[in-house]
C-alpha cells in the first residue's frame, strides 16, 4: 500500500505538470478519511483510525524542465508500472483523474480530483481496494499538497 500512495503522490505532482514550474518541490500527503471493513481487527481499526489528520507525511522531489517538458502522461509512468491511469483532464487549473492500481491483494481504485497552478496545486484523493487476509474491503480519503520550495539543487537539476 505504501508504494502505491508515492505513486499516487507523485501522479498528484504530476497531474500538475500542466503548467506548473520545475523546482524543488514539497508534497504533503494527509490521510482524511478511512472505512475498513467489519472484518478487520479492532487494533487495525484503531490503529488506522489514529493516524486521520494531524501534519500527514511531506516529501520533496525535484522536477527538471525535462519532466514539465514531458508533460503528465510521463510522469505518471515513472510513478510505476503497477498503475494505469485513465480519463485524465486538466482545464482552467482543475484537474480530474482516476487510475486502477494493482497490489498484493488485488485491484485498487483512485479517483483523484483537485487544483492546480504554477507554484502548487491541492487534490482530494479516493481509493478502494480489498485489505486481503480476510480483512475485506477498506476505502479512504486523502488530501494532497504540493507547493514549489525553490530552485533543485545542482546535483538533482
Amino acid at each position: 500500500m505504501k508504494v502505491i500512495l508515492a505513486g499516487i503522490a507523485l501522479a498528484a505532482t504530476a497531474a500538475s505538470m500542466n503548467t506548473i514550474e520545475p523546482g524543488n518541490w514539497a508534497t504533503t500527503v494527509v490521510m482524511t478519511d478511512i472505512t475498513l471493513s467489519p472484518e478487520a481487527p479492532p487494533e487495525i481499526t484503531q490503529a488506522v483510525q489514529a493516524s486521520l489528520g494531524g501534519e500527514g507525511t511531506t516529501s520533496e522531489s525535484c522536477l527538471t524542465q525535462q519532466d514539465v517538458d514531458e508533460g503528465p502522461t510521463s510522469i505518471f509512468n515513472n510513478a510505476g508500472d503497477d498503475c494505469e491511469y485513465s480519463d485524465l483532464t486538466m482545464d482552467g487549473g482543475v484537474i480530474r483523474g482516476s487510475a486502477v492500481c494493482e497490489s498484493p491483494t488485488g485491484p485498487v481504485n483512485v479517483v483523484m480530483e483537485g487544483t492546480y497552478g504554477p507554484t502548487s496545486y491541492a487534490m482530494t484523493v479516493n481509493v478502494d481496494g480489498d485489505m486481503g487476509g480476510g480483512m475485506g474491503p477498506m476505502s479512504l480519503e486523502m488530501a494532497i499538497s504540493g507547493e514549489r520550495l525553490g530552485d533543485c539543487a545542482e546535483e538533482e537539476a
